[in-house]
């Protein structure tokens, strides 16, 4: 369906019957609704299971950028009340995660559950969670996490460098960064991701200083060279170093072998 809102035609798909309770997934940077399909398949024999397209991704309008965090979660307010829903469960994932944290604190009386619920889920089952850092306030962020028993004293933390109005991409703060993880949450595993042309650049820093692992990509890069698309993610992953087995990564992220 197509929802006409304030300054945005939003592009919403859903599954399900439309009489039970309704259940939102929010998708990732530079993807669109598709990346929930398995779970939205399993899901709606149970939900209404709702899967917008942000702005600027999938079916939804495009309108003149640069777009913010809560301009996201303000176009995902209006979708809800234009279908009438007053109250549901929000699931994030990446950037989907951000738009649903913000829409939890400008609305908090519209999201029924968010980190709680899927917080102990993860523990029951054993899923190491990754913390992305857009800023150095984020890493007090997940130390409250684990006070609060949401989390272990061990989450994967990656740091987010080159975003526009978020981290610059400057060695010297990947330091001050890693510094203060250290101090709050000595035991995290951790990693960098440069966004656009700064990812070779993040991935060195992060080598450099012995880090857990590197993040490469096309949801961080589309490319390898300044005149040249990479071909795929294996293309990119070809510029770092050799990738970890299945019981490496295990052992390095403290899971139980599979």
């Amino acid at each position: 369906m197509r929802l006409a809102l304030p300054g945005v035609t939003m592009h919403l798909r859903a599954d399900g019957p439309q009489d039970a309770p309704p259940l939102m997934l929010l998708h990732s940077l530079g993807t669109d609704h598709w990346v929930w399909q398995p779970q939205a398949a399993a899901l709606a024999g149970r939900f209404w299971v709702l899967r917008p397209d942000l702005r600027g991704h999938g079916a939804s309008d495009v309108p003149p950028g640069p777009y913010a965090i809560a301009e996201m979660a303000r176009d995902v307010l209006a979708a809800l009340a234009a279908l009438g829903i007053e109250r549901l469960p929000i699931a994030g994932l990446s950037t989907g995660g951000m738009v649903a944290q913000c829409l939890a604190a400008l609305a908090p009386q519209r999201v029924a559950a968010l980190v709680t619920n899927f917080a102990t889920r993860m523990q029951r089952f054993g899923v190491r969670p990754e913390i992305e850092i857009f800023d150095l306030s984020h890493i007090h962020g997940a130390a409250r996490l684990v006070e609060a028993g949401l989390i272990d004293e061990r989450p994967h933390v990656q740091f987010v460098m080159g975003v526009k109005n978020a981290l610059p991409a400057e060695e010297r703060l990947l330091d001050i960064l890693l510094g203060e993880l250290r101090r709050v949450l000595p035991k995290a595993t951790w990693t960098a991701a440069g966004i656009g042309a700064n990812q070779a650049r993040v991935m060195e820093w992060a080598l450099a200083r012995s880090a857990d692992g590197v993040r490469t990509g096309l949801e961080d890069n589309i490319r390898v060279s300044k005149e040249r698309l990479a071909a795929s993610n294996a293309e990119l992953a070809r510029h770092a170093r050799r990738a970890a087995t299945p019981v490496e990564a295990r052992a390095l992220l403290g899971l139980a072998a599979a």
